[in-house]
């Protein structure tokens, strides 16, 4: 090796030594500024594909104090993960995501690469795949981005780890809120009835339970016109929990009927 190579050897690992040290010269630095902040940077390392360094790139960039938003929506708008809304003369344009976030965008991004390839918790990996089919692989990633996003201002707001059940319950609009609170009551309705026994017609459900209690309640006319009223009401109501009521009250009128069979038939036996 001649001279002037090994004196260029020596100009490269000096500039590398350089280089290293100031590295762990800012590494000290930010361990010094991040350490009243630790708590917050062990809440965000309980979510999927988040380590120490994602963590503190994003309390660098939103902190720990989420009253500046007034809710996840801001937040992530705040953060260019909302579609856009460009229209002029009633015709929709681009709905791409706006170029906010240089720094926070990136860096929720490649956490999202890692959490939707975390087997350990398939939570991300499991909406990833669903949105993947129908949207495509970058869609998906933002899609993943504002989920997490939006777990970061829940988890700064209550000072909660990470907890992928109640993830459904941030976020969502109130129509597609009781939308599904209305599907789990019919499941729930669908659950509680018998395997082979069928749900009645509600017409014909009706017309019996009003049979029988006239034909029991001959002479009280203002109680036959509340019952008329009632099962009315509740039959053009179409809801799940008075359709269980009615099949509730015709369980309860078979169950009657057998009692007094029953009675009849042994009052007359002892005769």
């Amino acid at each position: 090796m001649t001279a002037p190579q090994k004196y260029r050897m020596r100009l490269v690992r000096a500039h590398l030594d350089y280089i290293t040290s100031t590295i762990n010269d800012i590494d000290t630095m930010l361990d010094s500024l991040i350490a009243p902040y630790e708590n917050a940077v062990q809440l965000l390392c309980t979510i999927p594909g988040v380590d120490r360094n994602s963590a503190i790139t994003v309390i660098s960039e939103i902190g720990t104090d989420m009253t500046p938003f007034s809710n996840s929506k801001r937040l992530c708008c705040w953060a260019g993960l909302t579609p856009g809304s460009n229209e002029s003369a009633g015709k929709k344009k681009s709905v791409r995501i706006t170029r906010a976030g240089v720094y926070l965008k990136p860096a929720l991004v490649q956490v999202a690469h890692a959490a939707v390839k975390s087997d350990k918790s398939p939570y991300y990996k499991q909406k990833y795949e669903r949105i993947m089919k129908r949207r495509g692989k970058k869609r998906a990633i933002i899609a993943i981005d504002r989920m997490i996003l939006t777990a970061i201002y829940e988890m700064l707001s209550t000072d909660e780890a990470w907890n992928p059940t109640a993830l459904y319950k941030v976020d969502m609009p109130e129509p597609l809120k009781r939308k599904n609170r209305k599907n789990r009551l019919s499941n729930r309705l669908r659950n509680y009835l018998p395997v082979k026994e069928s749900f009645p017609n509600p017409n014909w459900l009706l017309s019996h339970l009003k049979q029988y209690f006239f034909q029991r309640l001959p002479s009280v006319s203002l109680l036959k016109c509340a019952i008329y009223w009632l099962s009315s009401t509740f039959f053009h109501s179409k809801s799940p929990f008075t359709l269980l009521l009615l099949y509730q009250i015709f369980l309860l009128k078979q169950l009657v009927g057998n009692i007094l069979f029953l009675f009849h038939r042994k009052k007359g036996t002892n005769k």
